[in-house]
């Protein structure tokens, strides 16, 4: 088993999606961590399923797995899909415009030796146009903290980030709800996130880390 899968819902990406890979397979390169890359391209019409159907099968320690829908399923359906068919410990999902920091992946490999359930990460809020750093601290001063119930958790937290790329799951425990009928429209992905917390609220670990990784 791979001990990180990165997961990508895409749509239209063709101006970001290769940046966004090579970035991951570089950063991976440096680090003695075995990761899947796992990509869901939701019908594509502007040469991502081109440039995603010539993507080798594997680049160095990364692992490539690509999945064409014949239709546009909804971002929901590419999360589930993420979520069911991940083949590593852990399941990062990101945006296919997303860029690691370049200590993401090693904050990540220590928050794996925890072995946590759930992990929310902060995340620096880009401007798409002008690549400009609009909040450097998604949390503001809040500090990295382990949570062992979820009352703490909602306390200090609020809830899961509705920002995808700030939100690590153990790949066995949240591929279990992805089988539930949505109730919100945009963030179904939220949803299986609090099914989990909520259904397992009494042996739950839950580690939040305030350094960006994206």
């Amino acid at each position: 088993m791979k001990n990180l899968t990165v997961g990508i819902p895409v749509f239209n990406e063709i101006d970001h999606i290769e940046k966004t890979v090579n970035n991951l397979v570089d950063l991976a390169s440096k680090v003695d961590f075995a990761i899947e890359l796992l990509i869901v391209d939701n019908f594509s019409s502007d040469g991502t399923r081109k440039y995603l159907e010539k993507l080798n099968d594997k680049f160095l320690n990364v692992d490539v797995r690509i999945i064409l829908n014949d239709t546009n399923m909804g971002f929901t359906h590419s999360c589930d899909t993420l979520m069911n068919e991940a083949k590593g410990k852990y399941l990062w999902i990101i945006g296919g415009h997303d860029l690691i920091n370049t200590e993401g992946l090693n904050s990540i490999k220590s928050i794996v030796e925890y072995d946590p359930d759930y992990v929310i990460c902060n995340a620096r809020i880009r401007d798409e146009n002008s690549n400009e750093i609009i909040n450097g601290s998604l949390w503001g001063k809040t500090r990295s903290e382990d949570f062992l119930t979820l009352k703490d958790f909602f306390q200090v937290m609020g809830g899961p980030c509705q920002a995808i790329s700030c939100n690590i799951y153990k790949t066995d425990k949240i591929k279990r709800y992805t089988g539930r009928q949505q109730v919100t429209h945009l963030w179904g992905f939220i949803e299986r996130v609090m099914d989990m917390l909520i259904e397992n609220k009494s042996r739950v670990r839950i580690r939040y880390i305030d350094t960006p990784l994206v």
